[in-house]
């Protein structure tokens, strides 16, 4: 849906902004994203940052960052957005990106289209578009301020499951695991390659849809502080890259998190989880 959206609604704008339905925004949102995205110091600047809940739409403005946070029983690295403590002068960099908020000039857009090819795959669509930006040298910013919110609950709105009602679920099981499939190609490196089955029926158009030549896959992983091969973080992942008190709170425990999220195949939204900190 994102892969058609976006090639429909691009009609040349210098700048493209990303976001999830039922999302809400400041005042002056539109100058405030222009001035972050200036105060970055970079042509290669991309905005991004989990949205903080709508419901907390008050005067507090400090903005969250977004880090890793484990990886599932299908490999895949997942995000929590981690409040920061104060409000940064300038905006910080991030280690990761997400789709629920990008701002980032159209070149990004040209760079990084989105891959049509990974149907059914809710968790992995971020690291995917994450590695293939940062890979293609755009660099990641969390703002200095929120600027944007979402509705995180699910509870009387429609999701995209609803969409697949009309599919078998097996034909939908089968359209995920190869799109995993797929998501296992592009993390593959000589130390880790792909596995036997990885290797077939990995849909078209793999390489316009890889990794970008002016960052390394290795590059990536040590400035995320994650092993894809050994699917485990390294020290410090959790803090982004900042000290632990950069943030509200230490950060929650992978156990609550699992709690929370129910399984891919029927994925919730990601929780507020500056509640949690």
């Amino acid at each position: 849906a994102r892969a058609a959206a976006l090639d429909e609604l691009y009609r040349g704008e210098p700048f493209a902004l990303q976001i999830d339905a039922h999302t809400t925004f400041r005042e002056r949102w539109d100058l405030d994203l222009i001035d972050e995205w200036t105060r970055c110091r970079t042509p290669d600047a991309v905005l991004t940052a989990y949205p903080q809940d709508v419901a907390r739409t008050d005067d507090d403005l400090r903005p969250t960052l977004l880090a890793p946070d484990r990886f599932d029983d299908d490999g895949v690295l997942r995000f929590v957005g981690r409040r920061l403590a104060d409000h940064p002068a300038d905006p910080v960099p991030s280690p990761l990106w997400c789709a629920g908020f990008s701002f980032a000039p159209a070149t990004a857009l040209a760079a990084v289209p989105y891959d049509p090819h990974l149907r059914f795959l809710f968790f992995g669509e971020e690291l995917n578009v994450a590695l293939r930006l940062w890979t293609r040298g755009f660099d990641f910013f969390a703002p200095t301020k929120a600027i944007l919110y979402h509705k995180w609950d699910r509870d009387g709105r429609p999701d995209f499951n609803l969409d697949a009602a009309s599919l078998h679920p097996h034909t939908r099981t089968a359209f995920r695991r190869r799109s995993l499939r797929r998501l296992r190609a592009l993390l593959a490196s000589p130390r880790d390659p792909p596995r036997p089955d990885d290797r077939d029926d990995l849909g078209p158009h793999l390489d316009r849809f890889g990794l970008g030549t002016k960052r390394s896959l290795r590059d990536f992983q040590t400035r995320v502080a994650v092993d894809f091969a050994s699917r485990s973080l390294l020290p410090g992942a959790r803090d982004a890259g900042l000290p632990p008190d950069a943030f509200v709170q230490p950060p929650p425990a992978a156990d609550t998190l699992r709690d929370l999220l129910r399984t891919a195949d029927s994925p919730p939204p990601i929780p507020d989880t500056s509640s949690l900190l």
